[in-house]
């Protein structure tokens, strides 16, 4: 197999796309994302290109378990969808921004193109550079973004209002944070601050390990350097910048798990001691790290602490939470909805796709206040909005047998890769390890992370590895046979 360069970079450039979701343009009353634009062409480019390995890699993907499991919810996906139209609860409008937008083109496309294309048109290696790129140019546009905000620098404001499609109720819920804590929070090249903290976070082991690897990605060894720890400071950075709490904590604990269990592995005496030393230095780093950015400007105690304090004082009331932290308690009205249709619709949901033919209704029906947010569109418009996860989802539109065939389905991608992790060399078994740490991240956070591209992308990456090195090892046996 030829190794063509063009379909490489085509699928870099779609691979940026998918991460910069908020780029859009629209058309009539629809907002078509460029990333559905590209991964249409670019699927178009690989079937002309050469439609035999699309149905090898596809065959072979079949052919293993978690193959199987993907294609038993493709099916439950496409009963829902029956169901809801022998009902009349279909949504035709629904239908195509939902399902052909949402399920193709940002969980079933981002999936299968990985495994078609890696590494028979692009390396692993290259990928890792490609990668690297992307997080470092995530990176640096959150730095810009938060500079021309600090400093009101209108030019570069208003080319990220041009590019980014942040509607009127982000925007708003923006301009209220401001108020309240006075300093502006880094989303960079996405719509709210809320999805680059979650990108961060999500994508960690990746970035932590492109940037500690010794091989290097770039050509120049001192460019590749400078890029490493250049992506690695600007991430910091803009995570502690969007001041997402939620975001902070399950960092804190993934952290905190990923320590214990490396300092449980270490073969040393006075394990107790050591603990108790590194975890003093842990919180004076803390300290130090606090300091330096109220130098900066920014007091992480009036928004992080502050805000995390707010949170658990109002757990108990609803009513206070949607005045102290609304955006959380939307997402709260927006789970507790969805949560409600699917126990109405335990079997089959309410079709993937097509949430909006009860959700406005079910937030109507919620036994406690909800935010104006979630009223707005509720009332207005009818739509869906306010934030959704990946669970509460597929349980409203698919049923809890969609959702058990989905986790199954992911879950098995886990133990497969952990059995070919020793058949791998130093850099791919890095990345394949990385990609566990991060599909291990999607399953524990399901019940609040979204259903994002570059995610699904992630799961896909990881698939293409368990199939090329499980196809090595049987090309190996048969050699060894012959």
């Amino acid at each position: 197999m030829n190794i063509t360069i063009k379909n490489g970079n085509l699928f870099a450039i779609l691979l940026f796309f998918y991460v910069l979701s908020a780029f859009a343009f629209p058309v009539g009353s629809f907002v078509i994302p460029f990333y559905f634009i590209v991964s249409i062409l670019f699927i178009a480019c690989i079937f002309i290109k050469n439609p035999n390995l699309i149905f090898k890699k596809l065959k072979d993907f079949y052919n293993t378990r978690m193959g199987k499991y993907l294609v038993f919810f493709l099916i439950w996906v496409f009963i829902t969808i029956f169901i809801s139209i022998i009902s009349g609860t279909f949504i035709l409008k629904s239908f195509f921004s939902n399902f052909i937008g949402n399920f193709f083109c940002t969980i079933l496309f981002p999936i299968l193109i990985p495994i078609v294309i890696l590494p028979n048109f692009l390396s692993y290696k290259k990928l890792g550079k490609y990668l690297l790129i992307l997080y470092f140019f995530v990176g640096l546009t959150g730095v810009i973004e938060y500079i021309a905000n600090t400093y009101n620098i209108s030019v570069i404001q208003d080319i990220f209002n041009f590019f980014i499609n942040r509607n009127a109720t982000i925007s708003g819920n923006e301009r209220v944070f401001v108020q309240a804590y006075g300093r502006f929070r880094i989303s960079g090249i996405f719509q709210e601050p809320g999805n680059l903290a979650g990108f961060i976070f999500m994508s960690c082991p990746i970035i932590y390990f492109l940037c500690k690897t010794k091989i290097k990605l770039l050509r120049n060894r001192l460019l590749d350097s400078f890029v490493k720890l250049s992506t690695l400071i600007f991430s910091i950075i803009c995570f502690i910048g969007t001041q997402s709490p939620i975001n902070l904590s399950f960092m804190l604990i993934f952290l905190g798990i990923v320590f214990i269990y490396k300092l449980f592995k270490l073969k040393i005496k006075h394990k107790g001691v050591i603990f108790l030393t590194i975890g003093i230095f842990i919180l004076l780093s803390l300290f130090l790290a606090i300091e330096i950015f109220k130098f900066m400007g920014v007091d992480i105690t009036e928004t992080f602490i502050v805000r995390i304090i707010n949170v658990s004082k109002a757990l108990t009331s609803i009513t206070v939470l949607t005045i102290v932290e609304p955006s959380l308690a939307t997402r709260i009205g927006n789970y507790a909805a969805q949560w409600n249709i699917g126990l109405h619709h335990p079997i089959f949901g309410v079709g993937y796709g097509n949430i909006n033919s009860c959700w406005a209704a079910a937030v109507k029906s919620l036994p406690f206040p909800i935010t104006d947010e979630l009223a707005f569109y509720a009332f207005n418009t009818g739509k869906q909005a306010g934030g959704g996860a990946i669970l509460f989802k597929l349980i409203a539109e698919t049923g809890f047998v969609g959702t058990f065939l989905f986790i199954i389905f992911i879950t098995s991608v886990v133990f497969n890769a952990r059995k070919f992790i020793k058949y791998l060399d130093e850099y791919e078994k890095g990345l394949m390890i990385s990609l566990i740490l991060y599909l291990l991240l999607f399953i524990f956070t399901i019940y609040y992370s979204t259903f994002d591209g570059i995610k699904c992308v992630y799961l896909g990456i990881l698939v293409s590895m368990i199939l090329n090195t499980k196809n090595k090892l049987i090309k190996l046996r048969k050699s060894q046979e012959s």
